[in-house]
């Protein structure tokens, strides 16, 4: 759900498209379960992952930026507000899950 938007809705930090560790910078596609929060391309010899996206801090959205988008992000963080404003069409979204996000 957090695919419109390019910045975390809780904390206004901006996502991730590529890895960031030096040795990577693959472009992060999530095609393997490893979760959000992690590389899907560095792993180690058990093929469990090694680079963990949240220990690498990312720039934060202007504080002026972040109060003009962060209605827009609480449709799809708060499944009450959004009931109430989204047109019917979007009934199936789902909200995205609170927390530090990467991607």
């Amino acid at each position: 759900m957090l695919r419109p938007l390019h910045y975390c809705p809780e904390s206004g930090e901006k996502l991730v498209s590529s890895c960031p560790n030096p040795n990577c910078g693959r472009s992060l596609g999530w095609n393997t379960a490893y979760g959000i929060p992690f590389c899907e391309y560095c792993l180690d010899e058990d093929c469990g992952p090694t680079t963990d996206l949240r220990n690498f801090p990312q720039p934060m959205l202007e504080e002026q930026d972040f109060k003009i988008y962060a209605p827009v992000a609480r449709f799809l963080t708060d499944p009450s507000n959004r009931d109430k404003t989204v047109p019917d069409c979007f009934s199936t979204w789902w909200p995205a899950p609170l927390g530090r996000s990467a991607g």
